[in-house]
């Protein structure tokens, strides 16, 4: 009797294409996946706001990437596409 091969129609219906996705693929337009190692207290801190202000933990990260970005250009200046170029 003939082995039959179900793979393709459960990879058609999963939509696997058989290879692996790149791990910092963007997931939402102008969004990378990325991971930082973050001291315990923080994360627990950052959690706990995230939590009563009703916010996703990625939010308040941003929130304050967004805050820490403008205060150091207030100090340094803007970070133009030149700057950014020399460290990609």
């Amino acid at each position: 009797m003939a082995k039959k091969n179900f793979k393709s129609g459960f990879d058609s219906l999963l939509g696997s294409s058989g290879e692996k996705e790149d791990k910092n693929k963007e997931s939402v337009v102008g969004e990378v996946v990325a991971s930082f190692m973050v001291q315990k207290d923080h994360l627990e801190k950052i959690k706990f706001i995230a939590y009563w202000e009703r916010m996703k933990i990625k939010d308040v990260i941003q929130s304050s990437m967004k805050l820490f970005i403008a205060e150091y250009e207030k100090s340094n200046g803007p970070i133009d596409e030149e700057k950014l170029a020399k460290v990609k």
